[in-house]
C-alpha cells in the first residue's frame, strides 16, 4: 500500500517548489531591492515576488474609460503661482527642475524632466 504524503510535508514540497521556480524570474521585474538580510530579507524577498507575480498585469487602482473624464474640473487653489522659484522656473522652461526620490529607498536619486520623459510611459485613468 502507497504511503499518504502528509499535510505538513506538501507544504513544505510545495513552498520549496514555488521557491525554485522563481529563481528562474527575472529578477529586476520579480525581487524588490536587497533592503534586509537574514530571514526578514528572504521573507521580503518572497513577499514581493509572490505580489508581482500574482498581480502582474494588473492595475493597482480602478481604471476608467476617457468617457469618464469630466470636462469641468474644479481646481483649489492657484494654476499658475506667482512664487518667485516657480516663476523662474517657468521661464527657464523648466530645464532646472528635479524631482528628489528619497526616504525609504535604497538609492535616493534625483530626475530631471528630460530624465522622467525618457522613461518608460503608461497612461492610466483612475
Amino acid at each position: 500500500m502507497k504511503k499518504l504524503v502528509s499535510r505538513r510535508k506538501f507544504l513544505a514540497g510545495s513552498g520549496a517548489a514555488a521557491s525554485m521556480a522563481l529563481l528562474g524570474c527575472d529578477s529586476t521585474t520579480y525581487l524588490p531591492p536587497d533592503v534586509r538580510g537574514g530571514l526578514m530579507g528572504a521573507a521580503d524577498v518572497l513577499t514581493m515576488a509572490t505580489q508581482r507575480l500574482l498581480l502582474s498585469g494588473q492595475p493597482l487602482a480602478q481604471e476608467h474609460d476617457v468617457s469618464d473624464i469630466t470636462r469641468d474640473f474644479p481646481t483649489w487653489g492657484n494654476t499658475n503661482p506667482r512664487q518667485e522659484d516657480y516663476q523662474d522656473l517657468l521661464s527657464g522652461e523648466f530645464v532646472d527642475w528635479r524631482l528628489p526620490v528619497g526616504g525609504l529607498v535604497n538609492r535616493p536619486m534625483s530626475f530631471s524632466l528630460e530624465e522622467l520623459k525618457r522613461l518608460p510611459q503608461r497612461t492610466q485613468i483612475t
